[in-house]
């Protein structure tokens, strides 16, 4: 699981991304992401993370240049049950 710590609208989110720990949400697409451990996981570049989440949002992969794109910075958890034990674990 992930929390949204901070959103930041840019059209330069290659420069401010970091693989595994944010995210972009398309402002078109509202409901369309990708996990950010899923770039990291299979070692995407920034623009290619970009470019798979607007091309799973059915849009132009490359779309995303000069245009406004959220950058969503998170924070993965565990989630225990009362005995310490692993409920859920993204790792």
């Amino acid at each position: 699981m992930s929390l949204i710590e901070k959103v930041t609208v840019t059209k330069n989110p290659e420069n401010i991304l970091n693989i595994g720990e944010d995210c972009i949400i398309i402002p078109e697409k509202l409901g369309v992401w990708l996990y950010p451990k899923k770039a990291k996981k299979h070692n995407w570049s920034v623009e290619e993370y970009i470019d798979r989440t607007y091309r799973s949002s059915q849009l132009e992969k490359s779309e995303w240049k000069n245009k406004n794109v959220a950058v969503v910075r998170t924070s993965s958890f565990i989630e225990q049950n009362s005995n310490g034990l692993t409920l859920i674990d993204d790792k």
